[in-house]
């Protein structure tokens, strides 16, 4: 009966857990489509209330209600749930990793620091991926507070791990700070902008990144800060400006490290604006130009793709 019953557990989460990853694939699922899949998890811990299954269901309805409705406040009561129900398990860790991101996001900085520290000092041998994650939030919650030098100390300890995800983000950091280690200034307001694009307060954000501009121009963080403005026009569907902060930057970087980064999203941005000709232009010159980039692949897939399209 036991066997059974896990069986049919599982078998009941793959249902909704496959809607989600569909809605993670399509943005313009409906929040109607997002409520269902909470009552599927929702049945789920109905019928299984002490099966790990449940945990997992929890879980899951804690990131659709925080990532997909907004709803923070059903989101933390999940993630506690979790906690207190299922202590000392990979999945805690986890629910504690995000439960801090809420309230980091909610601005509620000492209590996601504690939570943190929490994980670090006792799920290192539980779940010493999620430990690592707590350290790499940690860390980037220092560096939005501009407190670079105490969070360079932690992305120093993490690049020194096993090659994973974490890993090359922290050296990612790194290789920024290290960069733009003489424009401390200009380095806290792109932290800043980054932590405000977190949040979604995109206007703000892309004022913090024109003030970057303006302070640290002809610089690494400059050039940076524009191609970071070009993707949050893009996130929020404002393709004419994103093509002119891609003009811009073009401008006033015509030898820049990121050029080919432009050129592929002044090709996404034309289309977008089914404008086919200007964007397989552009994703030519990322081809011609640029033969070692890392966008090659994804340009020629594209101009391919936009080919069909105008032969159709």
């Amino acid at each position: 009966m036991g066997n059974r019953s896990k069986f049919l557990s599982s078998a009941l989460y793959g249902y909704p857990r496959t809607l989600e990853q569909k809605m993670l694939e399509d943005s313009s699922l409906s929040k109607e489509t997002a409520k269902s899949i909470i009552s599927s998890y929702r049945e789920i811990i109905k019928q299984f209330p002490k099966d790990n299954v449940t945990a997992d269901a929890r879980y899951r309805i804690a990131m659709i209600s925080f990532d997909y409705l907004g709803d923070d406040k059903t989101a933390i009561e999940e993630l506690n749930n979790v906690t207190k129900q299922f202590p000392k398990q990979r999945i805690t860790a986890a629910a504690m990793n995000q439960l801090s991101r809420i309230y980091l996001l909610k601005e509620n900085q000492d209590s996601a620091e504690k939570i943190l520290n929490y994980i670090i000092r006792n799920y290192n041998q539980i779940a010493s991926e999620e430990v690592l994650s707590a350290k790499f939030n940690l860390a980037e919650m220092l560096f939005y507070k501009g407190e670079i030098d105490s969070a360079k100390v932690l992305y120093m300890e993490l690049s020194d791990n096993s090659n994973s995800d974490i890993t090359n983000d922290a050296i990612e950091r790194l290789i920024l700070i290290e960069q733009n280690k003489e424009l401390i200034r200009g380095l806290t307001l792109f932290a800043n902008a980054l932590y405000l694009d977190k949040k979604k307060l995109y206007n703000d954000a892309i004022g913090k990144l024109r003030e970057t501009i303006e302070l640290t121009q002809g610089t690494n963080l400059a050039e940076r800060s524009y191609i970071l403005t070009a993707e949050i026009l893009f996130r929020q569907s404002r393709y004419d400006s994103t093509l002119s902060v891609i003009s811009e930057f073009f401008r006033e970087n015509p030898k820049s490290i990121y050029y080919d980064q432009g050129l592929l999203m002044q090709a996404k941005s034309y289309e977008q604006k089914n404008n086919r000709d200007k964007a397989i232009e552009s994703y030519q010159q990322i081809i011609t130009e640029y033969p070692r980039s890392v966008y090659l692949q994804e340009a020629r897939n594209r101009i391919k793709k936009l080919r069909e399209q105008n032969n159709l």
